[in-house]
């Protein structure tokens, strides 16, 4: 299928089928070149083992291995180049990047996630925008697992990702300049229509994983101040909603529903030439409802909001990433709110000019205080390498290792069992770039 759809992408673009030889009347293919609106138009197949696919410790899920076979074809294109305004439209993009993923030992787990996204960036004298939107349909099955014995620390979140479902993810900009001076209004919006099926789970359906729509929607605006041509530093203002969709068999209509306001302060730029960084900071007001399973001193809690990147170009061979984010949000699972923590750092390596090795460090957090007796932690190492065969094939090989528990004291013993998995990912693949 992904040949056919490369084959009838690549059609319309051919400028010359072949010249003719003047000497021996015989057609020569001449090579085929995207066009500088195709950016990308790629075909990955990676096979991988994954040592425990519903990431529980206990059970009759427990550390069910399986081989699975990812496809991942890639289209990316950017129109600006079309449009012929340099300025105005700096980025006019669209890029269709699925997988398909096939789990030969439990291959009811099998699925396919189809992204789509689509980009906008442009200046026009003083007047600045930038819009990004990512759509993402996971076409997989509708049923959530079972787990009587109670879901390990990330295990629901493990099980959902593979499940019938559509995400969404969009951000917008506006910015207008005077002088040193610039106003950014600004948006977001953050948001999880699950598909599957809803059940009471009692009797047969003990354990069941219920997974409730929810959604976070936001905007405000950021004040910045220029300090030199690289570097500025803001202020800003959210206000925002969050929706956590009451349980069909739920008689309290018990949600973690709420409002909220951010102030923030924040620094964007290059301090240094070879460091770049962006990050906010600052209170956040909640305001939950009576229906929020909270103490009643907790309904209007003031928590950190903090958000930021920091990219590091070490050497001209070795790059290192950071992200971080904290805030509250609702839970997947239904009717509690969770403070949502997590680190992501990142190193490359350039080791030849064909040779590069990756390696990575997260860590994860679900505090569900004072809701629940919940401190889940999720921790991953990994590294690989990737090898440029050509300029168009390439190879790769990867290890990650992951490990959750949960962090609460006064739990029994069972409790912290079960909530511990361990989990090792092996994968092998290739690269085509057309």
């Amino acid at each position: 299928m992904a040949h056919a759809m490369i084959v009838a992408l690549s059609m319309p673009f051919i400028a010359k089928a072949g010249e003719e030889n003047a000497e021996t009347k015989t057609v020569v293919p001449a090579q085929w070149q995207k066009p500088a609106w195709v950016k990308e138009l790629s075909l990955a197949v990676h096979e991988s083992n994954d040592s425990n696919v519903f990431a529980q410790n206990a059970g009759k899920l427990a550390n069910k291995p399986s081989w699975l076979t990812t496809l991942s074809p890639k289209l990316g294109l950017d129109f600006a180049p079309l449009i012929g305004s340099p300025d105005l439209f700096q980025v006019a993009s669209l890029e269709y990047a699925p997988d398909f993923v096939f789990y030969h030992n439990t291959p009811d787990q099998t699925y396919s996630a189809h992204r789509l996204s689509a980009g906008l960036k442009g200046k026009d004298d003083a007047f600045s925008y930038n819009l990004d939107n990512a759509f993402t349909f996971i076409d997989g099955k509708d049923l959530a697992p079972l787990f009587p014995q109670g879901v390990s620390a990330f295990g629901s979140a493990v099980a959902r990702d593979r499940l019938r479902q559509i995400q969404e993810r969009s951000n917008i900009s506006l910015r207008y300049d005077v002088e040193s001076v610039f106003l950014r209004p600004t948006a977001s919006l953050l948001y999880y229509n699950s598909q599957t099926q809803l059940h009471d789970p009692v009797g047969s359906f003990a354990g069941y994983q219920n997974y409730p729509d929810r959604y976070d929607v936001n905007g405000g605006a950021d004040l910045g101040y220029m300090m030199d041509s690289a570097n500025a530093v803001t202020l800003g203002y959210r206000y925002g909603h969050q929706e956590q969709q009451i349980l069909p068999w739920d008689a309290h209509k018990t949600t973690a529903s709420n409002d909220y306001q951010r102030l923030l302060a924040g620094f964007e730029g290059k301090p240094v030439k070879w460091l770049t960084l962006q990050f906010q900071a600052g209170p956040d007001f909640r305001n939950y409802g009576a229906a929020t399973p909270i103490p009643a001193d907790d309904k209007n809690p003031v928590k950190l909001y903090a958000e930021g990147t920091a990219l590091a170009e070490l050497t001209s061979a070795d790059t290192l990433a950071l992200k971080y984010k904290r805030w509250n949000w609702v839970s997947c699972l239904g009717k509690v709110p969770y403070t949502d923590s997590v680190c992501d750092l990142s190193y490359r390596h350039k080791i030849t000019s064909k040779l590069s090795l990756q390696a990575g460090a997260r860590a994860a957090n679900a505090n569900y205080h004072p809701a629940a007796l919940r401190n889940d932690w999720d921790y991953t190492l990994s590294a690989g390498l990737r090898y440029a065969f050509t300029a168009q094939l390439s190879g790769d090989i990867s290890y990650a290792y992951d490990w959750g528990c949960n962090h609460e004291d006064g739990l029994t013993d069972i409790a912290v069992y079960n909530r511990e998995f361990e989990r090792q990912v092996v994968s092998l693949g290739a690269t085509w770039q057309f």
